[in-house]
C-alpha cells in the first residue's frame, strides 16, 4: 500500500483522503457560516441594548440585563429543542425518502412554534413576575418588564 504524507504531518493510507476532509469541511464551513453570524448578530444587539439604555442609571441597566437574561433562557431552550428537526430530515433525505423528509420538516416547523408560543407568551405576559423569580427587586423587574415588552426586543421578534 502506498502511503503519503498528510497536511497533519502523518502518513495517509489513501492520499485522497485529506482533499475529501477539506471539501466537507468548506461545506460545513458555509453551513455554519450564517449561524455563526447570527449568534454573533443577536450578542452585539444585546450588548448595544446595555450600552445605550445603561446610561440611564443602574436600575435601567439591571433591568434590562435581567431581561436579557430572561430571554435568553427561552431562546436556549428553543435552540436545544429545535436541533433534532434538522438531524432528522438529513437522515431522510439522505435514505431518499422525499415524503418523510417533508413530513419531518412540517413536524419540526410545527413543533417549533408550539415551543416558541408555549414559552415565549408567558415570558411576554408574565414577565415581572418571572423576572422576580430570578431575583430582580421591584423596580429593576418593573425596567425588565418594559424592556421585555418593547419594540425591537431581542426576544422572539414579535414583541
Amino acid at each position: 500500500m502506498r502511503r503519503s504524507n498528510s497536511p497533519m504531518g502523518g502518513t495517509l493510507a489513501r492520499p485522497w483522503a485529506g482533499v475529501a476532509a477539506r471539501g466537507e469541511g468548506r461545506a460545513i464551513d458555509r453551513l455554519a457560516g450564517p449561524i455563526i453570524a447570527d449568534g454573533l448578530f443577536a450578542t452585539a444587539l444585546d450588548l448595544t441594548n446595555l450600552a445605550l439604555r445603561g446610561r440611564l442609571g443602574t436600575v435601567v441597566l439591571s433591568g434590562v440585563g435581567a431581561a436579557t437574561q430572561l430571554i435568553q433562557s427561552v431562546i436556549a431552550v428553543i435552540t436545544g429543542v429545535s436541533v433534532g428537526g434538522p438531524v432528522l430530515a438529513a437522515q431522510a433525505r439522505g435514505a431518499h425518502d422525499l415524503r418523510g423528509t417533508g413530513q419531518l420538516v412540517a413536524q419540526a416547523l410545527i413543533i417549533g412554534l408550539v415551543i416558541g408560543v408555549a414559552l415565549g407568551l408567558p415570558a411576554f405576559l408574565c414577565a415581572d413576575p418571572l423576572l422576580r423569580l430570578i431575583g430582580a427587586s421591584e423596580p429593576v423587574a418593573q425596567v425588565g418588564e418594559s424592556s421585555c415588552n418593547s419594540p425591537g426586543s431581542p426576544s422572539l421578534g414579535w414583541r
